[in-house]
């Protein structure tokens, strides 16, 4: 499993930099929605743990040593390679002494194996006890944060009963299209809004919220279900256990934290005239501005 998760690695690290620079180089020029589908590209690849080989491959050009390839050079040292040591031999006496050159074996070599000293522990199983044992603890790290963050939702959180946002919410399900039963809980302690949960998704809304912005918000949240962003949620928070020791892969998820946000007001956007629009990018801003100073 060590080497499989180093290879996959490897590749995403290679995919991470070319959507990085494609990112950059495209800007206004490439839509949110395609964004995230070159993000989905790298998700994917994490996920899949087989290769399809391909004349199209971006990988015929920048190789990658598969799992198997690494476990052999760092596993297999074998004994009959031995260098041989060229040594001079005299051979005569006196004036007449001649020199032959003969092409020995080092001394270490003629000493029994199991005579010579010897790690208990190789460094492949080192190096696969160390990924184990962080991966390991991302995941219980992820695990006590969810459930402090259930545990708070519990507690300081509150249905809401109002039948204006209830109705709010179910002409932005029909707009969104999103046909599963969504609650919403209110909460004097939040700044912006979120969602939790993907089988049963809540959108938790700020009581400081404008009656104005609520369906603005409530649109923007609901794109997050439509997209099913906390099931991705979800499985990054697994790829991120795995693939801990790889900088390339936190990168990547920050990234696809900070453009899922304008793929789904993309999504919103989609669905409002023109004016319609004005009055929800005013509400963004009031949102924006309300995170940065509570």
């Amino acid at each position: 499993a060590f080497w499989l998760t180093l290879e996959l690695s490897i590749m995403a690290a290679v995919l991470v930099g070319l959507v990085l620079f494609l990112r950059w180089a495209l800007k206004s020029r490439i839509s949110a929605g395609w964004v995230s589908a070159l993000w989905l590209v790298v998700i994917l690849r994490l996920v899949i743990p087989v290769s399809l080989h391909s004349s199209l491959s971006l990988f015929n050009a920048i190789p990658v040593p598969s799992a198997h390839q690494m476990q052999e050079y760092v596993i297999q040292q074998p004994a009959s390679q031995v260098t041989p040591v060229p040594t001079l031999i005299p051979t005569g006496y006196g004036e007449h002494v001649t020199y032959t050159k003969v092409h020995t074996a080092p001394l270490d070599s003629l000493i029994p194996q199991e005579s010579m000293p010897h790690s208990t522990y190789p460094i492949w199983e080192v190096l696969a006890f160390i990924w184990l044992m962080g991966a390991v603890a991302m995941l219980i790290r992820a695990t006590l944060s969810a459930t402090n963050l259930h545990i708070l939702f519990g507690r300081y959180t509150k249905p809401v009963k109002d039948p204006i946002i209830l109705d709010q919410l179910k002409d932005a399900r029909q707009i969104m299209g999103v046909k599963r039963q969504v609650i919403i809980h209110q909460a004097s302690y939040l700044r912006v809004a979120a969602v939790s949960g993907w089988l049963r998704p809540t959108i938790l809304l700020p009581t400081s919220l404008q009656p104005s912005q609520v369906k603005h918000v409530l649109l923007h949240e609901l794109a997050h279900i439509k997209r099913h962003d906390i099931l991705l949620c979800y499985v990054i928070i697994v790829l991120r256990a795995i693939h801990w020791f790889n900088p390339m892969v936190w990168l990547a998820f920050r990234a696809i934290k900070h453009d899922r946000e304008p793929a789904c007001d993309a999504m919103v956007l989609q669905r409002y005239d023109k004016s319609e629009r004005y009055h929800y990018g005013m509400t963004l801003i009031d949102m924006s501005i309300g995170a940065k100073h509570p």
